[in-house]
């Protein structure tokens, strides 16, 4: 008897040591050891025959005391097994303190579930409980206070949960005093409450709190020191200070090691912190290593299917997606995903994140489609799981909108925002981070519409907050001054853009040094302005800056690399560099095909980019492949109804313009304006862009009136909706111009010109190429009016500005002494024309290959100053390598016609009628096919068939054909214009030579009253008309009339005071008469 008592002593004896072995391993935090003890003590009391309660509540406290370790392991379902155990000894031992103990770690079980309803259920069970029995706010009560305001801080209830935290602070320092352990946890999670709400001075000040106590009673190397060096890390990295964490979180590094070696779970979440500062300063290779390091504890640890283990896949994730290796992250995903739905219960916020990520990673890979479907999954779950006004709700909001943004979806991408502001603005209030970010997402809805102005309201907002809440040197306001700054660019206000850039740049060197991928971007950013102010040099400059940066830090493979070529390939375009262009291009596609699917949209852009290219060589069947395999890509991801599809139909336009295709360019214009209209409204700059180009087809096809009014309506737009000075307006005005120039209305020509010119200069400053190119037009205008030395003027002041922004061998230097050589050839400088037109020659050679139609042109060209100089042989030379050239690349492109016309010119100077007929005919087929029956071209046309019929004498056909062109001009043209004039006095010779005198007078008098009209009472051609009117009347038969006509024509001629050679003028209409 003596001896079973004995052995039943000793087996007690034995469980308390265990016991009490087991809680001094859980107080150092050695759960492995702790679990051991703790199941050896379970052994031990099944092995006594009769348990009394003392052995029934170590037994308790066992299974409470596992399933805290579980809790803290995030193992809920073991947690779950050793609770019911626990319950059921509950219900033995019919304590009421047992059910609150029950009822506090059920709580913080489905804490970890995500079930946070139930978790507060049973907390304020328990809170109930405690204040039955004790009857006052006991240390038990404030333990309630203090779970129930973890609770509330999860759910982003910051408020409420630091009041729990206050009345449990302040039970606690009345029993325990200032430097009891347990007020330690309370100031770190009260801590954690206002670091949440980014009140970053009061998080500090309570970890400092809890820190001091904690370094009073444990020493320097206590895990528990570790743990408050992670918080105040966290807010150093929320402050942008991030060589101050990391320096933070080694220390926290170096406490573990010492007191756990390298192999404690606690570490891989410094070791995660560590990897999220890697990852903000853009050493992502580092990161990768960091979470490499966690990922092997734990994998050691805890198995391949912990929810610690899905968040470090998670995080790699991340970083992969950072470097555009979104197959990578997308593996990271899956595998972190598997493990979540196997750990974790349907509905847990964890499995929402998930969903939310991979859905960021199919929209980047373009599969606008399929990301929302992810987009929803997670949403279902937080709605379930958090409530409809949850942070992580709008947070899915946003991303939501951002895919609907990129899809031009523009009015379901605001209602995400929206949605998502409402949420933030109840949760958080008015001055929160999360606000500045969802303004942000607003503005970039804005910028995209065009609305600049709305988009920069909304810039600023997102900035006044961020200032408010992070200071002046956070990197998410730098993030808001490149915003700005992108509006301010697009706008047109370069030297503004810049101020933004340099200010965001500035507090980028300075947290993230001169290596970082976000100062790439800003750098990007300026070569961008650069690139709109024709400073090409400078462009490239920063965009190798930016390419530098980049190889450097994420590898020659990334997306963001192919972008900065791109760019590169824009300028290089510019600059007329087709073959540098080309190759900056195929690097980029190179990288794109690598990182995405073949039919992502960033390829679509490239292609269209090499079309571009293409068509500025004159390659135009090359061009159109390009921009066809844009539109193919882009119909797949977008539909026909996207901005993207739109600006390729835009492109596409272009080709055909190029081409003379002016009906085709028309067709494609009008897909686009569709789309644009549909999309943006009819207000935005992209319409106003998209009329502007349909004037030129107009244009082209001598429907100037149909040209003058898109670029009205254009210039409409434009004043709306962009400031005064926008560059983009400038070149409407251009446009008008030309319209104006080719209606012979050269004082509207040279206003709109001059408008033209005031914004370039204000805008771009006196040295970008578009001032350059207005100086050109108004040198046209004046070589038209045949004011030579003006034009000329004009042309070296071009010039002067177009040699150091181009370079000696840009197309754009071959146009201006193209021009200058037409001015030469008609001051009758042939010599010094030849030379001009082969300086052009060279350079167009040189850049853009033998077979573009600029070569055409001025072989053209060239071959009509033979003409003058009576080298018809040369001429015909020169007029065959033109027509070579265009028949191949233009096929039936009006300035074939032209060519065809002038050898018709040269045949009927040679006396080859019957030829120089034929060739007109051909040159009126195309003209007639691709212009129409009234462009003033095929006037010109008649009017040299009608030179010839005249010659041949046949008379009937030269009046047929003269009225032809008189009823295409008149409408086309004012009343006033030479060539007007010059069908008149042709109509009024052929009459006079077939006797039809009074018919004759009649026109000649039309063109003398127009002269009048024009106040040129003094011109020549009254001379030759009043001598005309003359002969009339002397045929006639009215000696008087002509006797008084004829004294008008001596007046005039004597009052030009100079000598003028019209005797052979007047005797050509004595001869036909």
């Amino acid at each position: 008897m003596g001896g079973k008592q004995s052995i039943k002593s000793t087996n007690i004896e034995n469980v308390k040591l265990l016991y009490s072995k087991a809680l001094t391993s859980q107080k150092v935090n050695d759960e492995k050891q702790a679990l051991s003890y703790y199941t050896q003590a379970l052994n031990q009391i099944e092995s006594i025959d009769s348990i009394t309660q003392d052995i029934d509540r170590i037994q308790y406290n066992i299974f409470l005391n596992i399933c805290d370790i579980y809790i803290r392991q995030s193992d809920t379902n073991l947690a779950n097994i050793f609770l019911d155990k626990a319950l059921q000894m509950a219900y033995k031992l019919q304590q009421e303190d047992t059910v609150t103990q029950y009822l506090d770690r059920q709580g913080k079980v489905k804490t970890l579930e995500g079930d946070y309803d139930g978790a507060l259920l049973h907390h304020n069970k328990s809170l109930e409980i405690k204040l039955k029995i004790h009857q006052k706010e006991g240390l038990s009560a404030s333990y309630s206070y203090y779970n129930i305001g973890h609770v509330y801080n999860i759910q982003d209830k910051y408020d409420e949960a630091i009041c729990m935290y206050e009345k449990a602070i302040r039970i606690q320092l009345s029993v325990l005093g200032d430097n009891h352990g347990s007020i330690v946890n309370t100031y770190h999670n009260m801590g954690n409450a206002y670091y949440n709400q980014d009140k970053y001075d009061s998080a500090v000040c309570m970890y400092e709190k809890s820190l001091k106590i904690q370094l009073s009673a444990l020493g320097d190397n206590h895990s528990s020191i570790a743990k408050m060096y992670n918080s105040i890390g966290n807010v150093y990295y929320n402050q942008g200070k991030y060589d101050d964490a990391v320096c933070i979180y080694e220390k926290s590094v170096k406490i573990q090691l010492v007191a756990f070696n390298d192999n404690r779970l606690d570490i891989t979440k410094t070791y995660k912190k560590i990897g999220s500062v890697y990852q903000a300063q853009g050493k992502y290779d580092d990161a990768v290593c960091i979470y490499e390091k966690s990922l092997k504890i734990q994998l050691s640890m805890l198995g391949n299917n912990h929810p610690d283990v899905a968040d470090t896949y998670y995080n790699m994730g991340i970083i992969y997606c950072y470097q555009g290796q979104n197959n990578y992250a997308l593996s990271m995903y899956e595998k972190s995903l598997k493990i979540q739905l196997s750990a974790l219960d349907d509905n847990h916020p964890n499995l929402a994140m998930t969903y939310l990520n991979m859905g960021n990673i199919i929209a980047n890979q373009g599969k606008y489609d399929d990301a929302p479907s992810m987009y929803q999954k997670a949403l279902k779950i937080q709605l379930s799981a958090l409530g409809h006004n949850h942070p992580s709700i709008a947070n899915t909001y946003n991303n939501m909108g951002i895919v609907y943004c990129y899809q031009g979806k523009y009015d379901y991408a605001m209602s995400m925002h929206e949605k998502s502001l409402k949420i933030h603005m109840l949760a958080h209030g008015d001055i929160h981070p999360s606000i500045a970010d969802t303004y942000s997402n607003i503005g970039m809805v804005y910028a995209k519409q065009g609305r600049y102005e709305d988009a920069a309201c909304m810039y600023q907002k997102s900035l006044k907050i961020d200032l408010l809440a992070l200071g002046d040197n956070h990197p998410r306001i730098a993030t808001r001054y490149s915003n700005i700054g992108n509006v301010h660019q697009v706008q047109g206000r370069y030297d503004e853009a810049t101020l933004m850039y340099e200010k965001s740049l500035k507090i980028k060197l300075l947290l993230l040094g001169d290596n970082h991928c976000s100062i790439a971007s800003i750098y990007n950013n300026i070569g961008n302005v650069y690139q709109a102010q024709g400073k090409y040099d400078e462009a490239i400059c920063m965009y190798k800056k930016s390419l530098k940066i980049q190889l450097s830090e994420i590898g020659d493979n990334h997306p963001h690399i192919a972008d900065t070529y791109n760019n590169m390939g824009i300028v290089y375009t510019k600059q007329a560099k087709y073959d540098y262009a080309i190759s900056m291009f195929d690097k980029s596609l190179k990288i794109k095909l690598s990182a995405y699917n073949d039919y992502h949209p960033r390829i679509a852009a490239t292609y269209s980019n090499m079309g571009n290219v293409y068509g500025n060589q004159g390659k135009y069947d090359d061009a159109i492949s390009m921009y066809e395999k844009s539109l193919k890509i882009q119909l797949s991801a977008f539909g026909d109804n996207h901005l993207h599809t739109a600006n390729t139909y835009h492109n596409i336009g272009n080709v055909y313009l190029n081409q003379g295709k002016n009906d085709c360019a028309i067709s494609m214009y009008e897909k686009s304006l569709k789309i644009l209209m549909s999309e943006l409204g009819d207000n935005h700059p992209r319409v106003a862009a998209t009329y502007s180009n349909m004037g030129i087809a107009y244009y082209n096809q001598g429907k100037y009136n149909s040209a003058a009014s898109m670029y009205k309506k254009s210039l409409k737009i434009k004043l709306s909706a962009l400031n005064a000075n926008h560059p983009s307006i400038a070149i409407t005005y251009n446009n008008m111009g030309n319209a104006y120039l080719n209606q012979g209305k050269y004082d509207h020509a040279i206003s709109m010109y001059e408008k033209s010119l005031k914004i370039g200069l204000s805008a771009l400053g006196d040295c970008h190429p578009s001032i350059a190119q207005t100086y050109n037009n108004i040198g046209n205008v004046y070589q038209t009016r045949g004011n030579y030395d003006s034009a000329i003027c004009m042309y070296e002041k071009s010039l002067k500005i177009n040699l150091p922004a181009l370079g000696d061998n840009h197309p754009s230097i071959a146009g201006t002494y193209y021009n200058m050589a037409s001015v030469c050839r008609a001051q009758g400088k042939y010599d010094y024309s030849v030379c001009m037109y082969e300086k052009s020659l060279k350079i167009d050679l040189s850049a853009l290959g033998n077979n573009h139609p600029s070569i055409a042109q001025t072989y053209n060209s060239m071959g009509r100053l033979y003409q003058h100089q009576g080298e018809y042989d040369y001429a015909v030379s020169m007029y065959l390598k033109s027509l070579k050239i265009d028949l191949t690349s233009l096929h039936s492109h009006p300035r074939i016609a032209i060519t065809y016309s002038n050898i018709g010119n040269i045949y009927s100077h040679q006396g080859r009628y019957d030829e120089a007929v034929c060739m007109y005919e051909k040159s009126l087929k195309i003209q007639l096919s691709a212009l129409k029956d009234i462009h003033p071209t095929i006037a010109n046309t008649c009017k040299m068939m009608a030179s010839v019929y005249t010659s041949q004498g046949k008379h009937d056909y030269t009046v047929s054909i003269n009225e032809k062109s008189l009823k295409i001009e008149l409408p086309v043209l004012h009343n006033n214009h030479s060539s007007i004039t010059e069908i008149y006095k042709g109509i009024g010779v052929i009459d006079g030579a077939q006797g039809k005198y009074g018919d004759s007078i009649s026109f000649y008098e039309r063109v003398a009253t127009i002269l009048f009209d024009g106040y040129l009472q003094h011109h020549p051609d009254l001379v030759i008309i009043y001598n005309g009117i003359a002969i009339c009347y002397y045929k006639d038969n009215r000696q008087d009339y002509a006797t008084a006509i004829q004294q008008r024509s001596n007046y005039v001629r004597y009052s030009l005071q100079k000598v003028l050679t019209i005797n052979q003028l007047s005797l050509n209409i004595f001869n036909l008469q």
